[in-house]
């Protein structure tokens, strides 16, 4: 039998009460505005364009069909105490923006067993492709001419490729297998040559 450090065990009590009744508050707001306005918001609420989204969002957890019922609720409390682990109220409203259903579920499941930060939750949404991506994002302008393209892939996009693929091989905590590594280094090697065909076609050199 596993010997349990008081302190530790102490410490994750301190911050699990208070994260579960966050969670509680936040599920409670949505459960009382479902039942002041059962159908829609009102257009004309008084609530702030962040307000308003944030009160959709807890409304969809309070929503039996679509996020928890009462007595759904409390067993997601039940699972937050037995794993020693609480979802905070950013990281509900993101899987709230996933439609319903067993993959979401999973989700939710693992997240909470795993004790998943809200930057791994985030990504794992995006992994599942259960979300539409945005498109009311600003758009990537492509380069008018040659010029305007070896001047970008020189001083931005060659550079951010490299410091993105050298933060990812260089994150101790990712413990990437070989087979991941071999092919980031590979592509580094591509687009360190592609920056150097870039910089001499620059300098007027083919």
């Amino acid at each position: 039998m596993a010997v349990v450090n008081p302190r530790r065990y102490v410490s994750r009590m301190s911050y699990l009460e208070p994260a579960i009744l966050a969670v509680e508050r936040y599920w409670f707001e949505g459960r009382q505005s479902l039942e002041e306005n059962p159908g829609r918001l009102p257009y004309r609420s008084g609530l702030t364009t962040s307000e308003r989204q944030k009160l959709s969002l807890q409304r969809k957890f309070a929503d039996p069909e679509h996020g928890y019922g009462p007595e759904q609720f409390r067993r997601l409390i039940a699972e937050f105490r037995n794993h020693e682990h609480a979802l905070t109220p950013s990281a509900i409203g993101k899987l709230m923006g996933v439609a319903p259903g067993s993959k979401r579920n999973k989700l939710i499941t693992d997240a909470i067993k795993q004790q998943w930060p809200l930057s791994r939750i985030e990504q794992e949404i995006k992994l599942s492709g259960l979300t539409k991506a945005r498109t009311d994002g600003r758009a990537v302008k492509p380069p008018h001419n040659l010029s305007e393209t070896l001047a970008r892939l020189e001083a931005s996009y060659c550079p951010s490729w490299l410091r993105l693929l050298e933060s990812i091989e260089h994150n101790p905590s990712a413990k990437l297998p070989t087979s991941l590594t071999e092919k980031i280094q590979t592509a580094k090697d591509a687009i360190s040559n592609l920056l150097a065909t870039a910089k001499r076609l620059r300098d007027g050199k083919s």
